[in-house]
């Protein structure tokens, strides 16, 4: 008669209760990981959104007149929230003329939808330049506003910070996960380019 041991069954039963541990403790790290992945992705879909917009033929309700095609979009960075950073909104702006010729936009744009960033995580960082590790000097504080705008015929970004136009190449919005441990980058290049790294 053949068979096993206890020894074998209690060691065979040892191996699979650590490896199935093992799995467990990582698949919170995966799945947050995923979430905060899927999240940069949908907050570059909505700036592209933005964008079809902008570029578009999409009417807007601006200043009580209904129906007007002439209207930038864009997205507002933080969303009025204070030092948390958890929400973003699109907008409708609409446009008008500086003493000096320049195009202007509403300081009080028209809100059309509000995204919230959900799980716990945070827009931790909102800064310009060339490379995100490298842009301490214009990194936004709390207080300030990022608009990112998009207006016809041009598919280009305008930046906006505190209703001041802002002439970089590129702009980087950070969302970083609940514990701190992973972030993931938008990167918004001004001639309209919108991706997303790490």
């Amino acid at each position: 008669m053949k068979g096993f041991t206890l020894v074998e069954l209690i060691v065979s039963i040892a191996i699979f209760a650590v490896m199935t541990a093992l799995v467990i403790a990582r698949y919170g790290t995966f799945n947050q990981n995923t979430i905060l992945t899927n999240m940069a992705y949908d907050m570059a879909l909505t700036m592209r959104t933005a964008q079809t917009y902008g570029v578009s033929v999409k009417s807007a309700s601006v200043s009580g007149s209904a129906d007007a095609f002439g209207s930038a979009y864009g997205i507002r960075f933080p969303s009025n929230d204070g030092a948390s950073r958890t929400h973003f909104r699109l907008y409708s702006y609409s446009i008008g003329t500086d003493a000096s010729g320049q195009a202007t936009y509403t300081a009080d744009p028209q809100p059309i939808t509000t995204y919230t960033v959900t799980q716990g995580a945070t827009i931790s960082q909102i800064c310009f330049g060339t490379d995100p590790t490298q842009c301490t000097a214009t990194k936004l504080v709390n207080s300030d506003q990022l608009d990112i705008i998009y207006r016809r015929p041009n598919p280009n970004a305008i930046f906006m910070v505190n209703n001041v136009s802002v002439v970089q190449p590129i702009a980087f919005i950070s969302v970083t996960s609940q514990d701190g441990t992973k972030t993931e980058t938008i990167y918004v290049r001004k001639n309209g380019q919108i991706s997303v790294g790490n």
